[in-house]
């Protein structure tokens, strides 16, 4: 299991590299994939030091958000819409700890994870708008919320392409 320092550090990692290729807009499914995969290290690392998870009006004690599973089946809590626990995937879980600790960044999530679904599943070719908004409309408040209530300090994504050199003009 990952510890918080290593989901930052992949959180960063992750960033980076939608940034080395997010401005050509060349490659959009990866940009919405990618996008979705830093947000999950974002959870992770916030699901790691916070100390006052919740589910379903229960505190829950967790490092990571598989721990759920082995710990709603320990204190007897229901799963959503009564679905045995061993059926909920990685992703579930995950959303469900979005949406029970942290409502303010749910929809955030869930909308980043539903596009991922669709690029990775569906859909490649994007209209001119629709990554620019998933990306400024839902990762960078996901970066943001990080920012300013968990101290991250991770850059939010821009089109423009960072570092590198322009020429001057003669």
């Amino acid at each position: 299991m990952a510890s918080d320092k290593q989901h930052k550090g992949h959180a960063r990692h992750n960033l980076k590299f939608l940034q080395s290729f997010y401005p050509s807009r060349e490659f959009d499914d990866w940009s919405v994939t990618v996008a979705f995969y830093a947000a999950v290290q974002i959870v992770e690392y916030v699901t790691f030091v916070s100390e006052d998870l919740r589910y379903n009006g229960h505190a829950v004690s967790l490092k990571h958000s598989g721990d759920l599973r082995q710990l709603a089946k320990e204190k007897g809590l229901v799963s959503p819409g009564n679905i045995a626990w061993s059926n909920c995937s990685h992703h579930i879980i995950r959303n469900l700890i979005v949406q029970h600790s942290f409502p303010e960044s749910h929809n955030y999530y869930n909308e980043l994870y539903k596009a991922s679904i669709k690029a990775r599943y569906h859909k490649f070719m994007w209209l001119p708008l629709e990554v620019p908004l998933l990306i400024d409309q839902f990762l960078n408040p996901i970066i943001r919320w990080a920012n300013d209530e968990w101290g991250l300090g991770l850059r939010a994504i821009s089109e423009q392409k960072t570092g590198q050199r322009t020429e001057k003009k003669k």
